[in-house]
């Protein structure tokens, strides 16, 4: 499938993938990314729609989960920006690629499509610093499911020196393309077993 922009930065460097699944999951109570919402785990879904489309792609994860059943297997970037969020696991794969920019998804969100993932690439501005969904409702960004250019790395390192780690903060002093969200469905996330289970709902009834 032929892309916009055909996966380069304005750099000269790729479009990679990078799916985060360094979160400790603390109030799920079990790893997120391992979560089976469509007959695999939730980050190999991930991986296995991104590879479809082409594009390079890796798992963003803590040291220990390296060797951990379900990781090992995939290529991965370990964090280098220890205790700061999905802020940390960006920056770690803009030290390790210099020159690429990444579209990058939160491995909690269960709904995200190959044609999600299509129109955000094709909607993708290489002279902005990011482009993002932006949800007119609740007045914010849609970061973790965002493209990041190479040439964002200096901006978001300023913001780490200022203490500033929500990328959501940082996108919005940030040039970005603006992409209007309709709905928020598709970006819904589980960080509970009770929002798990909802979630798991809606899907048995696509699905019928």
């Amino acid at each position: 499938m032929k892309l916009q922009n055909d996966f380069k930065s304005l750099d000269g460097g790729e479009l990679c993938a990078l799916v985060l699944t360094g979160g400790k999951s603390t109030r799920m109570g079990y790893d997120k990314a391992m979560i089976d919402y469509h007959g695999l785990p939730q980050a190999e879904y991930l991986l296995e729609i991104l590879k479809a489309l082409g594009l390079k792609s890796y798992l963003s994860c803590r040291q220990e989960q390296l060797v951990a059943d379900g990781f090992h297997n995939f290529l991965s970037i370990p964090d280098r920006f220890l205790g700061f969020g999905p802020l940390g696991g960006i920056l770690s794969a803009m030290v390790e690629f210099p020159g690429t920019s990444w579209l990058v998804i939160a491995c909690d969100l269960p709904f995200i499509s190959k044609e999600k993932i299509v129109d955000l690439i094709s909607k993708r501005n290489l002279k902005k610093q990011a482009t993002a969904y932006f949800n007119l409702e609740r007045k914010n960004f849609e970061p973790l499911f965002a493209i990041y250019e190479s040439h964002i790395y200096s901006h978001l390192l300023y913001f780490l020196g200022q203490g500033v780690y929500c990328p959501q903060k940082i996108l919005f002093n940030s040039k970005v393309e603006e992409l209007e969200l309709m709905s928020q469905s598709f970006l819904e996330n589980a960080n509970t077993p009770i929002e798990e289970n909802k979630i798991r709902e809606i899907l048995n009834g696509v699905l019928r």
